[in-house]
């Protein structure tokens, strides 16, 4: 693709081979979660390709505190910076002529809300109490249901309602 001096930036490390290998000028680690942690990806040498993106990077941002606290003697270029959010954004207040959207309209309220990929490292336990203890809430799961979302544990609880993926405009 003829790239003059890309700029690397890594959010996954199995992708950790190609530092070196694209003349790259900067290489950025973006490392988000404990993945070693995580259902599925557990292969033999996951670990060392994390290990290698750690060492050989430019930069390493983190976006969790205990993760950083972790890792942050194996680069001298590692920064913590959280994940934030666009205020303006979610602030909006829905007037009462201001009809809610269709999928949320008719539930019970307190509605208790998540955003984002429904997977493997969610507390299916935990919610599947936090329903069953408070049948006064509605549970709203908005996301695309990953690969390894094991929910069995919840189905045909009435009150936990899964939307599916949704457009970030429509997201407030």
């Amino acid at each position: 693709m003829d790239f003059k001096e890309p700029i690397l930036w890594f959010y996954l490390p199995t992708a950790a081979d190609l530092i070196g290998q694209l003349s790259e000028k900067f290489c950025l680690y973006h490392c988000v979660d404990d993945w070693l942690t995580y259902p599925g990806y557990r292969n033999s040498n996951f670990e060392d390709l994390e290990k290698k993106l750690l060492e050989n990077s430019n930069a390493v941002f983190i976006s969790n505190r205990l993760l950083f606290e972790k890792k942050k003697t194996l680069n001298n270029n590692i920064y913590y910076l959280p994940h934030a959010v666009d205020f303006e954004h979610y602030e909006r207040k829905f007037s009462s002529d201001e009809p809610l959207p269709a999928d949320v309209a008719k539930l019970r309220r307190p509605i208790i809300g998540m955003v984002g990929e429904i997977a493997g490292w969610v507390d299916w336990a935990l919610l599947k109490y936090a329903a069953q203890t408070n049948p006064q809430w509605s549970i709203v799961m908005i996301g695309p249901v990953g690969y390894d979302a094991d929910m069995r544990e919840i189905r045909g609880i009435s009150k936990v309602h899964f939307l599916g993926y949704m457009e970030y405009i429509a997201l407030p």
